[in-house]
């Protein structure tokens, strides 16, 4: 068992997946009730699960899974106890994380412009919700197979010195993941504006000089429970000199927030600007005027 948690903490969502298509989850009910009440094994497996959750592939096959087990009863084997609660908290995240998918898919989000074929010939003006990614640097999108053996030629010496650059790490979260859970983020800065507001008042009230516009939420999903919090671009220095400039923050343009997912080895941390818009207007007056 502990070596099952060890794979689903270092090898990312995609053994996630096919452990769920597995039955990965019926297999761990089975041994709920042979187990030690005080054996915490069962509990690490569900939440790494649980934390994986951020990610479709991995959402998507937990949900058939729930809701085959939900139809059989079979969680009903179930003793109270942190294994239960941890059982039930991911379920929860589950339906909650599914709902957001509905959303993300009925405003037809994948077919942002970001997310375009890396065939510069492609006619098709984004890779759609179901694009190939190249395995060479996990990166680039190609919207079709034959895209990708199109466009290969072109992308051969950038996926090398993808590849080459980073060696013996494991490979990069792709654009259509990230640019999912950068949306997740986001709607979850709107629905939680007041409590990240309430945040930031507490961090100024500890750190007085600090400027209000280089304030950073982060969203952490790589604990549980997931977690908000603010920090400032200083702690974020070198992921920060990387990413977007901060041009828009530093004018009032835009908010900055960094998301941080579970990965293959470890969390992976990205810094974004989510730009002020009617839907999601700038809370800054309101801080300053502790409102």
């Amino acid at each position: 068992m502990d070596y099952l948690v060890g794979c689903l903490a270092q090898s990312g969502p995609e053994y996630m997946a096919e452990a769920l298509d597995a039955g990965i989850l019926n297999t761990l009910l089975n041994l709920h009730p042979p187990m030690p009440p005080t054996s915490d094994a069962l509990m690490h497996a569900i939440n790494w699960l649980h934390m994986g959750l951020v990610f479709r592939g991995v959402l998507r096959r937990a949900r058939r899974a729930l809701d085959k087990i939900e139809h059989d009863g079979t969680e009903s084997v179930l003793r109270s106890g942190k294994t239960k609660e941890a059982w039930m908290a991911m379920k929860a995240t589950a339906k909650r994380m599914h709902i957001f998918k509905c959303y993300y898919h009925s405003q037809a989000l994948d077919n942002d412009q970001e997310l375009e074929c890396t065939n510069a010939q492609c006619p098709n003006p984004n890779v759609g919700r179901h694009p190939k990614r190249c395995t060479g640097c996990w990166i680039r999108l190609f919207c079709s197979r034959e895209c990708q053996k199109a466009g290969w030629r072109v992308h051969r010496q950038e996926c090398h010195a993808l590849s080459q650059g980073r060696r013996g790490i494991s490979g990069p979260m792709d654009e259509h993941d990230s640019f999912y859970v950068r949306q997740c983020a986001l709607e979850e800065l709107k629905a939680n504006a007041r409590y990240v507001r309430d945040l930031k008042r507490e961090y100024l009230r500890n750190h007085p000089k600090h400027p209000l516009r280089r304030l950073v939420v982060v969203f952490n999903y790589a604990l549980l429970p997931r977690t908000i919090s603010i920090t400032s671009v200083e702690d974020l220095e070198e992921e920060v000199a990387s990413s977007e400039p901060l041009a828009d923050a530093d004018e009032g343009r835009a908010q900055i927030f960094r998301v941080i997912t579970p990965w293959k080895g470890g969390p992976a941390g990205m810094v974004l600007n989510a730009n002020y818009t009617p839907e999601y207007p700038s809370d800054e007056h309101l801080v300053k005027r502790g409102l």
